[in-house]
């Protein structure tokens, strides 16, 4: 594992779980735990590459869930289109889970990149819709699709003012990234979400590719 970049996140309790787990990986947490900033810490993007089936893309996935970080994993074997990568990351940072109820569908449609800047810049448009019940049993019953509670709609508000300004990291992880390649302006843009959405992001680029 090659890991390239910055700052340092305390936290050495979830560190040592995630080494007694992962014996012979010591070093490479330590540097990925290392490039972790404080939760609205400015990280650059980080890029992670090793052979295949060297456990890159577990050990980032474990990573990332055992710190609680906030992220999207997008595997962009499945994901190969501009239009997937985005929805997947809209998706995931966004805790929607397509299902029957929704029709499958993603939180919002995001054909291109420029889509996504906009959406995850202006969050109020991906705020589901409270709709206040007409009478006391629909007050009881399930939200209509689309719709939320009223206590939901307050956790959105709160949400949405506690992320004032730059608001607190997020992280993207790309696996197989080198998929990617044949999107000329799809990567690079990724690589700048942080200066173009004016928030806190930073990708993660887990790759086969050995520098």
């Amino acid at each position: 594992l090659n890991m390239a970049t910055h700052s340092a996140f305390p936290a050495r309790s979830t560190a040592a779980e995630l080494k007694k787990r992962w014996v012979g990986r010591e070093e490479q947490i330590d540097k990925m735990v290392s490039y972790l900033g404080p939760a609205a810490a400015a990280v650059p993007p980080i890029f992670v590459s090793g052979p295949a089936s060297s456990g890159k893309t577990r050990l980032m996935r474990d990573l990332f869930k055992s710190f609680g970080l906030k992220h999207a994993y997008v595997n962009c074997v499945e994901c190969a289109t501009p239009r997937a990568v985005s929805e997947t990351i809209l998706d995931q940072l966004f805790d929607h889970v397509p299902s029957a109820s929704n029709k499958y569908s993603s939180i919002a449609a995001c054909p291109d990149l420029s889509q996504l800047v906009v959406l995850l810049s202006a969050r109020s448009h991906l705020r589901p819709k409270y709709v206040p019940p007409t009478n006391p049993d629909q007050a009881s019953s399930s939200e209509a699709p689309g719709t939320i509670s009223a206590e939901a709609a307050e956790a959105w508000r709160k949400k949405e003012e506690e992320d004032k300004g730059w608001g607190p990291t997020e992280y993207i992880i790309l696996d197989n990234a080198e998929r990617l390649r044949g999107h000329a302006q799809l990567l690079p843009a990724l690589l700048r979400l942080d200066e173009l959405c004016k928030r806190n992001f930073c990708t993660v680029l887990v790759t086969n590719v050995v520098r």
